[in-house]
Order: C-alpha cells, then structure tokens, then sequence
C-alpha cells in the first residue's frame, strides 16, 4: 500500500469486518439506499437465446453469458450476484456497474441507487462486502434477497463517494493495464512452450540445433515430405505412422459396475475425471475414491504407471501422464481413455499430445455440435512421427528442462498477477472504508496529484 493520509479521527463502525470508518462517516442497510428491481428479470434458456441473436448483453450471476435483439432495463444499475458468485474469493467481483440495455437473467440480482449516493461507490463497496455471514445454500452460494438487504454499507456524504470512485476508476484502471499485460505474457509463454514442443518431436528441432540420426546436435538436417498436410515436413531419419500401431487404447468401463455416488468413499482406489486435469498435469485437488472391490469388477479404465489419459468428451484432448510414487492405479471416467505405449516411449507420446500437429488433427478429427467428442476409431488413426528410442530420449530430456523453465516464468506470472489483484483489492477496501483519506486528491491529464 502506497503511503496516504488519514481522517483525523475515527469511530467502531460496529461491523468486524470493516472496524474503524471515520468520525463523520455513517452505516446504512443497502435496503435504506438501493431499490431492488428483480421483478423485472426474465431467465432465457439456450434454444430461446438462440432464437434472438443479438448484441445486447444476457446477464448471468457473474458475467455476460450470451447476446440478444432484445432488453429489459436501460438505466444505471447494479448487478450483483444471486447464486454462483464467486462470494468466498476475495480477488473476484461479484457485483458490476451497469449503464446500457442489459437483459438480466434470475442468478444475478438488480439495484437501482438512490440519488444521494454514488453508484460506483457501492460497487467498490459490494465487492469488498464479507458475505460469510449473508449466503445461504449447501451446494451453491446464494444471497437471497432478504439477505441483501442487510448488507451493510459505509457511506462518506455523496461528493467524497464520488472523489473515492475517481480515485479508484483512474488506480484500478492503472492496476488492470499491468495484469492485462502480464496475463498477454502469459499467453505468449504457452504459445511459445507449444511451439517449442512442436518442433523438437516433428522436426527433432532443440533449440537451435537439429538432432540427426546419430544423435548429434547439427546446424542442418535433411528434411521430407510426411505426406500428412498437418504435420508437414519430418526428419529423413523419421517416418509417420498411425498412432494405433504403437499403442493400446483403453476406454473407461461403461458396464453395470460403473461406479455411482453410493460407491465413492474416503479412501481407497483412486476415482479419476476429467476435473482432475489442469494445465495437463494430474490435479488431486478434489480427490474421489473407490473401494478395492468395486475396482476389481471393473473391467476397463485400470491406470498403470506411465499411461496417458486424454479427455474425449466435452473438453477434447486435454493430456496428463499417471507417474506417481503415491498412486499406483486408479479408475477413469467414461469422458477420458487411456492411450497406452506399445512400443515408444510414454513421455515422448505425451510430449506428442502437447503439440501444434496432435492439436490440429484433433480439431478435425472430434465430432459433434452441442458436445465435442472424439471416437476411438478415429483416435487410434491420428498421425504420429517415429523416431530412434536414443532420439526421442534425447527429446525428452530436451524438452523436461526447456518446459520447465517455461513453466517456471509462467508460474512466476501468475504469482506476480495474484499480487497486482491482492494490491488492487486492499486499495478499494482502504479507500472505501476510510482507511486512507482522499479527499484532497485531483487529477490532471490523467495523472494523480495533491491538492
């Protein structure tokens, strides 16, 4: 936090989460100073929303969630989430100025501001509102309108509500162009972690160097026609090949012994789905478990060490190797297969699934409108390059430490935006609690200075 004055004297506000206001300022129920419009909502399904295409904004609990022809409110409102906010993470909003035809659905609650408050004042406000003690539900979030009623605002007179908005308009701005740019960085890294994956198991490319038949690194190599038009050249020392030459593919169990609520427990056989893949990797965040003897009837989607699992349902071909000390089998779900080696390399088959030529066939090859979804019939015809065992060892160790290192600036991104966002939220809940006075600060082409 950057070093501002404060208010000469200070009061309880009487809520815990917002301690001290200054001395002047006073605490109203949003019911005192909002009018709820929810009567005015309307929820769309999807084949409504398709039928009338627009460009004006759907509104959804947290987010614009479709376009329409038509609207129901054209005036300054608040949005602020009814279910499925994100009410328990501090570094996201959930309430949103509005000041445009907007036709809002019934997740997201709508409040017209009187005229004697500043609406985006209160938007910064609700965004910094503790809802522990206003949510209600037991499987997702929801502020009742009741409850809404209740919140507590803390409310400086109107002229410095609006000194504290501009204030925040200009330094959010400021804030925002930096996690912009970083989050572009961050893009721009995995495109070029992509790339360099692509050309290293196409074009046995390491950096600058090529890999040639004898594993040497080179300047040159010569190159081929791979007859495939998404995969393009290859090295002359490799061939293409279908991928179901070289490995089994295994769907998950279908049967009657599919497991179902009853048969998760606490511990046991880990129950895999596609939610337990992230950024490629295996995430054991939301763990589920099978006993041992439901596993045992099972008679597909058994895991062993090194496997790859692919998703083939709704999200197409996100990838991630079973290489675990801690686990050794687990059980996928009917969304996901098990691409198994034959005779390559397992890591130089996932590195394969990471590429630019794997990702393009995939694009083609997965079928459906509402729901993408990939066959094993048309899996197994997918175009793999082939190269020497040393070679692609060779690979591997290239490409463990090159996307590593990746990995690592992108992580370090990623640390560097959760910062900006924790920086930008105490800078809205100081000012508009009060922590910090504003009163005497103007702006002048667009920068800050002292009156």
């Amino acid at each position: 936090m950057e070093e501002y004055k404060k208010y000469d004297a200070y009061k309880y506000s009487g809520i815990e989460w917002i301690g001290e206001i200054p001395k002047e300022w006073k605490i109203a129920k949003l019911k005192f100073i909002t009018k709820c419009l929810d009567n005015l909502r309307i929820p769309l399904n999807s084949t409504e929303r398709s039928e009338m295409k627009g460009n004006i904004p759907y509104w959804g609990a947290n987010s614009i969630v479709d376009y329409v022809n038509d609207w129901l409110i054209d005036e300054e409102v608040i949005l602020l989430g009814e279910d499925g906010a994100p009410f328990h993470d501090k570094l996201r909003d959930v309430a949103f100025y509005s000041n445009e035809k907007i036709w809002p659905n019934n997740h997201v609650h709508i409040l017209k501001v009187n005229n004697k408050n500043e609406i985006k004042f209160l938007v910064y406000s609700l965004n910094i509102t503790d809802y522990s003690s206003f949510i209600t539900g037991s499987t997702r979030d929801k502020l009742t309108q009741s409850a809404m009623s209740e919140i507590p605002i803390q409310l400086p007179p109107k002229q410095e509500q609006q000194r504290i908005t501009s204030f925040l308009d200009h330094k959010t701005a400021e804030i925002d162009k930096i996690i912009n740019k970083k989050e572009n960085l961050i893009e721009k890294l995995k495109e070029y972690k992509k790339s360099v994956i692509t050309e290293a198991v196409t074009k046995g490319k390491l950096g600058d160097k090529y890999i040639n038949e004898d594993g040497e690194l080179v300047d040159e190599i010569e190159m081929k026609d791979s007859g495939v038009e998404l995969v393009g050249e290859i090295p002359n020392h490799s061939k293409i090949s279908k991928l179901k030459y070289h490995i089994n593919i295994i769907d998950g169990d279908r049967g009657k012994e599919y497991p179902n609520e009853n048969d998760l427990v606490d511990d046991g056989i880990l129950f895999l789905s596609t939610d337990n893949i992230k950024n490629n990797k295996f995430s054991f965040k939301n763990k589920r478990f099978i006993t041992p003897t439901k596993f045992s009837k099972l008679k597909r989607g058994k895991l062993i060490k090194k496997d790859i699992v692919i998703t083939v349902r709704g999200t197409i071909g996100a990838t991630a190797i079973f290489d675990f000390s801690k686990y050794n089998t687990a059980f996928i779900n009917a969304q996901m297969m098990i691409l198994r080696s034959k005779n390559i390399r397992p890591y130089f088959l996932y590195y394969l699934t990471l590429s630019k030529t794997w990702e393009n066939q995939l694009n083609i090859l997965s079928y459906g409108a509402a729901q993408k979804q990939l066959s094993n019939k048309l899996l197994s015809n997918i175009e793999i390059i082939i190269m020497s065992d040393f070679i692609e060892k060779t690979i591997i160790n290239y490409l463990d430490q090159k996307t590593n290192e990746i990995e690592s600036l992108i992580q370090k991104t990623k640390k560097s935006i959760e910062k900006y966002k924790e920086y930008k939220k105490s800078l809205i809940f100081e000012s508009v609690t009060g922590k910090i006075d504003l009163r005497d600060y103007e702006f002048e082409g667009g920068k800050e200075i002292a009156k």
